[in-house]
C-alpha cells in the first residue's frame, strides 16, 4: 500500500463509555513505518492533540521506538519543553485508544479481521454476510457483515461491518457493535489522498506542529 492522507474519524467504547467521535488528520508512511496525527475535533484529554511515530527513531534506553506527542494542554506543552515521549502501548495510549498507533493503517486492518475471521471460522463461531453496496464518503463499498456467535475475550465484537472501497480495494470504515446494538467502535476514513511523495521531512516533529527542544 502506499503512502497516503486522509482525515480518520474514530469513536471507541473503552472501559464501558462511548468516547467522542474524533477527527485526526493523518500521514501514513509503510516503509519505514511512519505516522503522524493532528487531532481536529475531541483530541483525548490530556493525552496529547499531535502526534508522530516512526520506526526505528526516537528510541527508549531499550532501542523501542516511542510516539513523540504534543500535550494537548498548553502549559503542560511549556513545562515539558513542547513534547513528551511514549511507548505506543503505555498505560496513557491504552486509557485513549483500543488499538496502539501500530496498528494503524489499511493492510494491518484487514491484516486484523482476517486474523479473527481464521480463528472463529476454525471454532466454527463465524456467520458472514453480504449487504450489497454503499457509498461512503464518496467511495463506492461492498458491504460484508461479520457475527462472532460465541462471547470471547478474544473476541473484539460480536457484530462487524467492513466497507471496503470497490476500486482501490480499501477497508474504508469498520464498526464494530455487541449483542444489544451498541457501539463498540467506528474507523472511517475520509478525503483520502495516495501517491502523495511523502518522505522523510513530512514525519518530523516540526513538519508536524510538535516542538523538540
Amino acid at each position: 500500500m502506499d503512502s497516503y492522507t486522509s482525515l480518520f474519524i474514530k469513536q471507541e467504547r473503552i472501559d464501558g463509555k462511548l468516547q467522542e467521535e474524533q477527527h485526526i488528520a493523518v500521514k501514513f508512511r509503510p516503509e519505514p513505518y511512519s505516522l503522524a496525527m493532528l487531532w481536529k475535533k475531541n483530541a483525548p484529554g490530556l493525552a496529547g492533540d499531535a502526534m508522530l511515530y516512526v520506526e526505528g527513531k526516537y528510541q527508549d534506553d531499550e532501542g523501542r521506538s516511542q510516539m513523540v506527542v504534543r500535550p494537548t494542554n498548553r502549559f503542560f506543552r511549556k513545562l515539558l519543553g513542547g513534547h513528551v515521549k511514549k511507548l505506543p502501548d503505555c498505560a496513557s495510549a491504552r486509557r485513549n485508544s483500543l488499538r496502539r498507533c501500530t496498528e494503524f493503517g489499511f493492510d494491518n486492518s484487514l491484516q486484523s479481521l482476517r486474523d479473527v475471521y481464521m480463528v472463529a471460522k476454525e471454532r466454527n463461531e463465524c456467520k458472514e454476510e453480504y449487504e450489497g453496496t454503499k457509498e461512503i464518503a464518496g467511495r463506492n463499498c461492498i458491504v460484508l457483515v461479520r457475527y462472532l456467535t460465541a462471547d470471547r475475550p478474544d473476541y473484539p465484537a460480536w457484530k462487524t461491518l467492513t466497507y471496503i472501497d470497490i476500486e482501490d480495494l480499501i477497508p474504508v470504515c469498520v464498526t464494530g457493535h455487541d449483542r444489544k446494538g451498541n457501539l463498540l467502535c467506528s474507523y472511517r476514513f475520509e478525503d483520502i489522498s495516495f501517491d502523495t511523495g511523502l518522505s522523510d521531512e513530512d514525519f518530523t516533529p516540526s513538519a508536524n506542529g510538535i516542538s523538540v527542544k
